[in-house]
């Protein structure tokens, strides 16, 4: 018997009033007939209209007569038209107060799911408002034995479907009406998080359990982005049930595991669909129980927020950012936290999520947090900067039972014995300590967030800040985090007067120097900025790189070697555009991901509609700036998704706030020194003629450019390479084996003589300049015992030529045979 056979042959309590029987008929003879729009509302029909005016108790008769009928018009059908309007109807008049009785629910909730699909439930009777009034029937009269069988039934139909959110919530919805009185667990298996959140919850007992279970019940249904306050209410009287401390704990146990791989797969995929990296009920689930966390005063539970908000943004290829639904819950809690520990993670967030859409929501989270606070966005950054417990600059002590850690930014964990002497081993005594386990997360959040402050402070030559020399000193100088960095930078200081001065805080003394090492004069009323190269003669310059070296002086990023570009004869005749970095050829997946480093505005472009110009918002000179890129070739070669390979610079342009081109001479030097760096680094980094293994497999229409490229003139920044080697050369081990000359770095092995290309590291062999192919990480690096300086940080290019001269100086000693094979005479 079909339900259609069911419902004809149950018998009608009541005979049909004349009036609903009228309406029923005008309607199922429209549905018949009219061809309405796909997203007709019952507000547009006429018959619709006179239902919903009809008498409260002929809609009570009406409501499952309609869904009867309709179901039996559409069985086998796809007029999704009439289903629409139906199902509109249906929700509006469920909505009502309608004296509807305990079978009028019952008829109805028999009448759910019955307009499916081979891959989703649908329903032609609304769940969401038959539950609201199902609800508010079983408050007013209690849940009687049949209703709560047709809710088992329901829920029966439902539970399969519950990848579609709206059907979760509707499963939770009819859990929560039965108080338990199915058998399920709160959260599906699979993801990591959630297999140790079900473990957790089977070795609870008693009130705890049941505590736990109401909880999970309730954040299942957080379908808002955001909670709202009632929201918020019942959620803190549900955590106080488990305890504030005792859920901090478990957050702080559970969010670090919420990161792929599933433990299992998901099953069949219909239409070979993408499921996504994590089960969707228990994102939603997850996301609850975040927002709960805006309701807890513990600091540490801002740490574990924002590791999770940076994984779930995390750009994966050809998907997106991982989980956005999570990230920006995650951005959410820690914008309403409010503490310093909240706004550091918002601060470190601003800084290492690239995603456009991420960017979008980190900065008006932040400033909106700035706005509470009564700060500008920048002050705010700086002043809930967390000292990480340290109470000297880029030290950090804690007391372990008899034993003194000593943490120092950038090195090991050093240990302070009960005698006194110092080890660097762990004492046997603290090696399943869990203060040992926390002190290492310490260090490792220590160097998270240094990293975050570095690229911060990078980031002012584009948009400067300038302090007062007290509020420097405070924030920057002797801040126990942001000391480790700014005390390796060099400062221009600006008198009343105008006069200025550059000076570096002196290693172990409390002073300020110039680069020949005399102390500048009172700096009490000085303003404070950061020093960029082109602000000083090149005789300057000169004498701050040999004051970093005399010092040993290892700067966080390039300043006293930071690559300077001014404007050419050539672009002074081109006027509003620099041809300076157009005809390369760039990996167009690197140059993307390179884009998203640097905060500039590009989406991949391919095959189809998809054009776009890179583009950075430079807001603080009221500027932005372009580099034109197309696909390479009349025939791109493609991804099998039609994204392009490769693609062709072109021009660097700049506009203003109107869009208007800008003449390159009236671009501030430090901002066209910057964007020009920029692309410097795109095409130093993503062009194919850094590519090892081009020569060999790389297509052959552009092997021109790339022997042109990997062999070819210095960029800036390997300039600046090639300065820096000068001074590191002569220091190495090979020293009697090496040369440098205009473009390459000359070694002499035993077997062959080497040319390491100083911008692609690429090798020619002499005396016929055959082309040695070596991957980096393949050979060997430099001896552990060489101790090499390097005047600043983050060059990993310059890093790979040492290696590779290390490895050809003793080319005897090779052993890989994709290398020996190479080496041979030809």
């Amino acid at each position: 018997m079909t339900l259609f056979d069911f419902i004809r042959k149950t018998p009608k309590a009541e005979p049909i009033p004349d009036r609903a029987r009228d309406l029923l008929a005008r309607l199922v003879a429209d549905l018949k007939t009219a061809s309405w729009h796909w997203n007709a509302k019952p507000a547009e029909i006429a018959i619709c209209q006179e239902i919903m005016e009809a008498d409260p108790a002929d809609q009570v008769v009406l409501l499952p007569l309609i869904a009867e009928e309709a179901l039996e018009l559409l069985e086998g059908k796809t007029r999704w038209s009439s289903a629409h309007l139906v199902k509109g109807l249906l929700s509006q008049m469920l909505r009502r107060k309608l004296p509807l009785k305990e079978q009028d629910l019952i008829r109805l909730a028999e009448l759910t799911g019955t307009l499916r699909s081979h891959y989703y439930f649908d329903s032609i009777v609304p769940i969401a408002p038959l539950l609201g009034v199902i609800e508010e029937h079983i408050e007013n009269s209690g849940l009687s034995a049949p209703l709560r069988s047709a809710l088992k039934e329901m829920h029966r139909r439902v539970a399969p479907y519950v990848s579609v959110a709206d059907n979760r919530r509707a499963a939770s919805r009819i859990e929560t009406l039965l108080g338990g009185g199915i058998d399920a667990n709160p959260l599906a298996p699979g993801d990591l998080w959630a297999d140790a959140a079900l473990s957790d919850y089977r070795g609870l007992h008693g009130e705890e359990k049941a505590a736990w279970r109401d909880l999970f019940a309730f954040v299942k249904q957080s379908a808002a982005n955001k909670p709202s306050k009632r929201w918020l209410k019942e959620a803190r009287s549900l955590v106080e049930q488990i305890g504030n401390d005792r859920f901090a704990a478990t957050m702080q146990r559970w969010l670090p595991l919420f990161d792929p791989p599933r433990n299992r797969d998901f099953g069949s995929k219909p239409h070979g669909t993408f499921h996504g990296f994590f089960n969707d009920a228990n994102v939603d689930s997850l996301r609850g129980l975040i927002f709960c966390c805006a309701l807890i005063s513990d600091p540490s539970i801002a740490t574990v927020i924002g590791d999770a908000a940076e994984r779930a943004f995390k750009k994966v290829p050809g998907v997106g950012a991982m989980s956005p639904k999570i990230g920006n819950a995650c951005v959410l809690v820690l914008s309403e936290l409010g503490t310093s520990e909240a706004t550091a993670q918002l601060s470190r967030l601003r800084t290492r999520v690239k995603a456009p859409g991420a960017t979008k929501i980190l900065e008006r989270a932040f400033a909106e947090a700035a706005k509470r606070a009564g700060l500008s966005p920048e002050d705010l950054e700086e002043l809930f900067v967390p000292t990480m417990g340290m109470t000297e600059v880029g030290v950090l002590r804690q007391a372990i039972g008899k034993f003194t850690a000593v943490a120092v930014a950038g090195g090991p964990i050093e240990w302070v014995l009960p005698n006194g002497k110092h080890q660097t081993s762990v004492p046997a005594a603290l090696k399943k300590s869990a203060d040992l386990k926390q002190l290492k997360v310490t260090a490792a959040e220590l160097e998270t967030m240094l990293i975050a402050q570095r690229d911060r402070i990078d980031a002012f030559y584009l948009a400067p800040r300038s302090w007062s020399f007290r509020d420097w000193r405070e924030r920057y100088l002797d801040h126990s985090l942001v000391g480790v960095i700014a005390r390796r930078l060099i400062w221009k200081f600006e008198y009343p007067d105008g006069k200025t001065k550059a000076g570096l805080p002196a290693p172990h003394r409390a002073t300020i120097c110039d680069p020949y090492g005399v102390e500048l004069p009172d700096l009490s009323q000085t303003t404070v900025s950061l020093w960029h190269p082109i602000d000083s003669p090149p005789d300057v310059v000169l004498a701050w790189r040999r004051s970093l070296e005399a010092q040993q002086i290892t700067q966080p990023f390039k300043q006293a070697h930071r690559e300077i570009y001014v404007i050419t004869e050539a672009e002074l005749q081109t006027s509003t555009y620099s041809n300076r970095f157009a005809a390369h050829i760039l990996k167009q997946h690197q140059f993307a991901a390179l884009c998203r480093d640097r905060r500039w505005r590009y989406s991949l472009q391919g095959g189809f509609d998809s054009h776009n110009t890179p583009t950075r918002e430079l807001r603080a000179s009221n500027l932005s700036a372009e580099f034109w890129v197309e696909g390479m070739g009349e025939q791109p070669e493609t991804t099998e998704a039609g994204i392009y390979l490769y693609v062709a610079t072109d021009q660097v342009r700049f506009h203003d706030a109107h869009g208007a081109n800008v003449a390159l001479i009236d671009v501030p030097p430090i901002v066209f020194s910057e964007v020009m760096r920029h692309v410097d680094l795109f095409v130093g980094v993503a062009s194919i003629g850094n590519d090892p293994t081009w020569h060999d497999h790389g297509d052959t229409r552009y092997v021109g450019y790339w022997t042109n490229y990997s062999f070819g003139e210095l960029s800036g920044s390997a300039s600046t390479r090639r300065s820096i080697l000068e001074a590191m050369v002569p220091k190495l081990k090979i020293a009697d084996r090496r040369s440098l000359d205009d473009r390459f770095l000359v070694v002499r092995g035993d077997l062959r003589t080497y040319k390491i290309h100083l911008g692609s590291s690429n090798i020619l062999m002499e005396p016929d300049d055959q082309y040695l192919c070596i991957v980096p990480g393949r050979g060997k690096s430099a001896p552990p015992d060489q101790k090499l300086y390097v005047p600043f940080e983050g060059d990993s290019m310059l890093s790979v030529i040492v290696s590779k001269a290390f490895l050809l100086a003793e080319d005897r000693k090779i052993k890989d045979p994709t290398i020996v094979l190479q080496l041979r005479p030809r």
